[in-house]
């Protein structure tokens, strides 16, 4: 997701409480103490991951990049997005998105705990 305040309650209130609700541990480079550069610490985190979880809301290159990059790597993505669709890109709107309202992702935590149980074969 795009290091934005905008998207600091997607995180916070939908993202972190349904990874840790599924059971798993959320991570975001920016949060992490890693004395690196953020390009290198993210190559890492997405290396290490179970799974990642992508806001595409804005299309931002570096977002976009970062999914191929995790499925280069044969990592899941989950694919959230709060705008239209036909504003993605054609190999990335075609894959199964779970799509939110702004100021309403407190409905994203149980979907999105469910989604990410189920990708991870996690019982429930």
């Amino acid at each position: 997701m795009p290091f934005d305040p905008a998207f600091d309650d997607v995180y916070h209130v939908a993202i972190k409480a349904a990874v840790e609700k599924a059971g798993c541990i959320p991570a975001r480079v920016d949060q992490l103490m890693h004395g690196q550069d953020a390009v290198t610490e993210t190559y890492r985190q997405i290396q290490r991951c179970q799974a990642v979880i992508a806001d595409l809301s804005t299309a931002e290159p570096d977002v976009l990049y970062e999914v191929g990059y995790a499925h280069a790597l044969g990592k899941p993505v989950v694919q959230l997005c709060s705008t239209d669709p036909a504003s993605l890109p054609f190999m990335v709107r075609n894959r199964d998105t779970i799509f939110y309202r702004p100021g309403q992702t407190y409905l994203l935590i149980d979907v999105l705990a469910e989604y990410v149980a189920h990708l991870l074969d996690i019982p429930s």
